[in-house]
């Protein structure tokens, strides 16, 4: 593996608030796929009334039951992407993430540079 080094470029964040911001991550990609499923079960409610859908004459036509059917489906494929990205997060998080920390003099350096940043503003 080949591992860019760049000893003039100062560390600018630390190990746990990147593992934080995955854990951040984590919790909007399960309120995405919440609000998701929310949608799918309103397609899925105007798919029971046919005769109360239309469609726009813009494209090939369409049965608007059908059309329901396919935005359901479609979003069932996208909720399936994000569980996938859910399980490569949590892989991150789980197996590497958790396990970074900066050195002691890395640390202290970080937080000299936070600490002059802070004084500055």
């Amino acid at each position: 593996m080949s591992i860019n080094r760049i000893p003039d470029d100062p560390i600018r964040t630390a190990p746990v608030d990147l593992y934080e911001r995955l854990h951040d991550v984590d919790d909007r990609l399960t309120q995405l796929r919440r609000e998701i499923g929310e949608i799918q079960r309103e397609y899925a409610a105007l798919r029971r009334h046919p005769d109360a859908l239309a469609v726009d004459n813009l494209g090939d036509p369409i049965d608007p039951v059908e059309a329901t059917f396919r935005a359901e489906t479609a979003l069932t494929l996208a909720d399936e992407k994000l569980d996938a990205a859910g399980v490569w997060l949590s892989r991150a998080r789980g197996r590497y993430a958790t396990r970074l920390k900066l050195t002691d003099a890395a640390a202290d350096e970080l937080d000299r540079r936070r600490n002059r940043a802070e004084r500055t503003r």
